[in-house]
């Protein structure tokens, strides 16, 4: 208990010591005080040259080395011209209309509200 006691009061101490000690200033801070500052500029091989004056919104690109606005010179064809809601599909290189040549025959014809199972390969009204 003593030691403990003890240990405590030698902290204590410590942070008063600390809080009451005035902060000497450093040799180094007053040479820097009574230099007088030159001008900050950014270094020349870190400035970086106003190139792009084109907005950020607009497209671009690098033609001879220089930044000028997007061209598209090779224009696609207007390949689909069915809408996008419509099935689609290619016939010899072409889009068409999707048409389905292999319709399935309907094997069920049991309503869905109604419990089936296969037997023998055929749909067929449940049994237990």
């Amino acid at each position: 208990m003593f030691v403990s006691k003890l240990l405590s009061a030698a902290v204590a101490v410590v942070f008063v010591g600390q809080a009451m000690a005035s902060p000497m200033p450093m040799p180094l801070r007053r040479g820097v005080g009574r230099r007088e500052l030159g001008a900050f500029e950014t270094i020349q091989a870190y400035r970086r040259a106003d190139v792009n004056t084109i907005p950020a919104e607009e497209a671009t690109m690098s033609q001879n080395g220089q930044i000028v606005k997007f061209v598209n010179n090779h224009k696609r064809a207007d390949v689909n011209t069915i809408p996008a809601e419509e099935a689609t599909m290619s016939q010899n290189g072409q889009i068409v209309k999707f048409v389905n040549n292999h319709k399935r025959a309907d094997v069920n014809t049991i309503p869905a509200e109604v419990a089936t199972m296969s037997k023998n390969g055929d749909i067929v009204p449940f049994q237990n």
